[in-house]
């Protein structure tokens, strides 16, 4: 995979930082549209960072080398290995890629400005307000446009209007960057996969406007999985002069509400954490929209979130398969902070049951299972009931399940040595060292 035509150039609102990135699948133009920031320059030295970031895992999946025609920060460089380790660990078909560059960029000084991904959702609705003893204050709120797929030029209007009004309740103004970085992935992989690699390639890509980008966390510390999104990512792909934090994992995905609806109600009617459909609230029926709303019933807060319909669904949860871990998580979690008393009592019974039934496949899913198998499709029935390549997190699922119910790994062990997994050298021996035995 190549990157060259590396390129920053100045508009009329702010900046476009662009790169051709050829590779088997084909050739992409990638790009970066960054406005204007008050107190802040963007740093427009020839610098291919933020798009090396971008491609690793693309090329990781095209079984092919990166080949960065400009130089690339050496922080990042350095970084990258553990990325493409991570990777490669995650998903063992996946081949490190061999990285060569033109050289490295110059050190720069680090803007003063404190960015945090903002979509709306709970994760980053909760990193933009959560406390954070020892540290500088947030400075502004960054909502990406161009990462949801099903929204239309309507919605994304809208989305950015919510996004500035929840913004200004907070007193912390909006910066809207705009990229098509998911003509990389889309097609390739699982977006889940990649996306925390691309946001942090969006933090480098603003090199001089921030000097510390904030991605909101997604999983909490009992629930780190492999996951495209990590502690082991995105802090290893920040350069000398921008560091991208993975935020916080001491809350999970249920206390966030409960911080909001405690702390600041008043942002709750902002909440939008659906990408199932082109609209800019909530479906109310998707699994992301009924966790987060049974989070909200649990903090008495679900009529305060105006974005959500007004009742839960039961009959929707009642068709739940949560089915991997993490999700399964989540829900446990929802289950245990609603009670066992009234209304909540109820849903949390409905989930309860899901849960239970989420340990096995429906009935058509097993005929289909169980006819692939007569026909020669399927070697057995895989626990995960969908196909494990989908992405990090279902590989990492079926390969619990397999070693728990068969006492076998997924992959079948070779009769021919393999050998391990190891990046990077050993220091060599101090010459003041005796080489004899």
């Amino acid at each position: 995979m190549i990157i060259d035509r590396v390129r920053t150039e100045a508009t009329d609102t702010g900046w476009t930082r662009s790169a051709r990135i050829r590779g088997r699948a084909g050739d992409s133009v990638v790009e970066f549209h960054l406005p204007h920031v008050d107190g802040a320059s963007l740093r427009t030295d020839l610098d291919a960072s933020c798009f090396l970031a971008a491609a690793l895992l693309p090329a990781m999946l095209a079984g092919e080398d990166i080949d960065v025609d400009a130089p690339v920060s050496a922080r990042v460089l350095a970084g990258t290995t553990e990325v493409v380790t991570a990777f490669a660990r995650w998903n063992p078909d996946l081949r490190p890629a061999a990285i060569t560059t033109g050289g490295v960029v110059e050190s720069a000084p680090s803007s003063p400005l404190i960015g945090c991904m903002f979509s709306r959702g709970a994760d980053s609705m909760a990193s933009a307000v959560v406390e954070r003893p020892g540290n500088e204050p947030i400075t502004h709120l960054i909502h990406v446009v161009g990462l949801e797929p099903h929204h239309s030029a309507a919605t994304r209007e809208e989305e950015v209007r919510l996004a500035r009004v929840a913004g200004d309740l907070m007193g912390l103004p909006l910066v809207v960057p705009r990229t098509n970085v998911r003509v990389l992935t889309d097609g390739r992989c699982d977006w889940a996969d990649a996306h925390g690699a691309a946001l942090a390639a969006l933090a480098l890509s603003m090199d001089g406007l921030f000097g510390r980008v904030i991605v909101p966390a997604t999983q909490a510390v009992n629930e780190l999985i492999p996951f495209g999104s990590s502690p082991v990512l995105e802090p290893n792909l920040s350069s000398e002069s921008v560091a991208v934090v993975h935020d916080s994992v001491s809350l999970d995905r249920v206390g966030k509400v409960w911080l909001l609806a405690r702390d600041r109600p008043d942002l709750l009617p902002y909440l939008k954490v659906c990408w199932t459909e082109d609209r800019p609230d909530n479906c109310g029926r998707c699994g992301k929209c009924l966790l987060t709303m049974c989070a909200l019933q649990a903090a008495d807060a679900l009529p305060l979130a105006t974005g959500f319909p007004a009742t839960i669904p039961l009959d929707e949860i009642q068709r739940l398969r949560p089915s991997p871990v993490q999700t399964r998580q989540h829900w446990v979690n929802a289950a245990r902070a609603l009670g066992a008393e009234g209304d909540r009592g109820r849903t949390r019974a409905v989930i309860l049951d899901a849960l239970r039934r989420s340990a096995r496949p429906g009935p058509r899913e097993r005929a289909l299972q169980w006819w692939a198998r007569v026909r020669g499709e399927r070697q057995r029935i895989n626990p995960s009931w969908k196909d494990p390549t989908r992405g990090f997190e279902w590989r990492h699922h079926t390969e619990l399940l397999d070693l728990l119910t068969r006492g076998q790994p997924t992959r079948p062990v070779s009769e021919v040595a393999e050998e391990p997994l190891v990046l990077g050298r050993a220091r060599p021996r101090p010459d003041d060292v005796s080489q004899d035995p």
